[in-house]
């Protein structure tokens, strides 16, 4: 069993029955809804399925604005590997308003987000300023 499969079964696991929609579906079914990239072991980027899964659970996530100013920018983060390089937890990308301005990330991991914090901001801490 690989780590996205034992975090997607803990964090299954942690879902009240009563709110689990996955309730009657298998592992690797989960596995390859809730991660964006299902077959590498190194990013751990969660789809829009997984993000709710971890907000079932209640686990904590640490959310901060990317600041980009053009869809160039948050098409580098993709490409680059960056996020999978220097995130080596389970984190959510969003956009709020489908704007590259509104774009955000939720970190799942304290010790990642408070070093987020120290840096500043997260392009600062992964090296895009």
């Amino acid at each position: 069993m690989n780590n996205k499969q034992k975090l997607t079964a803990t964090i299954f696991e942690n879902i009240p029955n009563e709110m689990n929609p996955w309730r009657d579906r298998t592992l690797d079914s989960l596995v390859s809804d809730w991660w964006m990239t299902k077959r590498s072991p190194s990013c751990y980027r969660l789809s829009d399925t997984g993000n709710h899964a971890f907000q079932l659970a209640e686990i904590q996530g640490y959310e901060f604005p990317l600041k980009l100013t053009e869809r160039d920018q948050y098409t580098s983060l993709f490409k680059r590997g960056l996020l999978s390089k220097k995130i080596n937890c389970p984190y959510f990308i969003g956009l709020k308003n489908q704007k590259v301005s509104s774009a955000y990330i939720i970190i799942y991991d304290s010790r990642i987000a408070m070093m987020i914090t120290l840096y500043g901001d997260i392009l600062e801490y992964l090296k895009l300023k």
